[in-house]
């Protein structure tokens, strides 16, 4: 149940059973204030210890809004990217997770290597701010082998470069690796109809220029 809005006082034990079940799920730290004092209790409790231990938070020292579904498929992401560097020993695409709260939509599919071809979104629903809150999933890279990228994983650093007609800047500067896979959360300045570059950059396990259809992304608001 979502809400529990019939009740004013709650027993001891139905507060435990409560905080027990929303212990289990996902969820942002920055959500927002729940309606109802009941409402999503989870939303009450800090990012897993999974997420907050592997996750360097944005500029406002904040995570980007989610949700459990969104949580969820974050971390799908992750242990996904996790066996293609480990077993596979191959190189993981960059991934990346819009605020709850954005509509997006591709306006061109990429990320195969080789084809020169990388990922560009459509965004809307940002109101009048033009900031874009997301998350990036960032994975060392497997291609030599599960040795290195475990090497990799305690030893590199990364940064995060945007680029556009009129706005060029480091959002990330060599930040700490936290694993196989970091989590980065990140705000994008953006301008109406103006394309924004994302690029992701390693110190140590293929930068961009050896697989840059999976370190790129280029992002365009429609001014909403």
């Amino acid at each position: 149940m979502r809400y529990l809005r019939k009740y004013t006082l709650l027993s001891p034990a139905t507060l435990f059973g409560l905080f027990a079940l929303a212990s289990f799920i996902p969820t942002s730290s920055v959500m927002a204030a729940p309606s109802n004092c009941l409402d999503l209790v989870s939303s009450l409790l800090p990012v897993q210890k999974w997420r907050s231990q592997i996750t360097h938070m944005n500029t406002d020292k904040a995570f980007t809004d989610s949700s459990a579904s969104r949580e969820k498929e974050i971390r799908s992401s992750v242990v996904s990217m996790e066996n293609t560097v480990l077993v596979d020993e191959a190189t993981p695409v960059m991934d990346y997770h819009f605020s709850e709260n954005v509509d997006w939509d591709y306006v061109r599919q990429g990320g195969d290597y080789g084809t020169g071809i990388y990922p560009k979104v459509k965004v809307s629903g940002l109101g009048s701010s033009g900031k874009l809150p997301l998350t990036l999933i960032l994975p060392v890279s497997g291609h030599t082998g599960a040795a290195n990228a475990r090497k990799w994983a305690k030893s590199d650093t990364y940064s995060i470069v945007m680029t556009s007609a009129s706005n060029n800047k480091d959002i990330v500067n060599d930040a700490k690796s936290l694993g196989v896979i970091t989590l980065q959360e990140i705000i994008v300045p953006l301008k109406k109809n103006e394309v924004v570059t994302i690029m992701y950059d390693r110190s140590g396990s293929a930068g961009p220029g050896g697989f840059s259809e999976g370190r790129y992304l280029e992002i365009i608001w429609d001014g909403k």
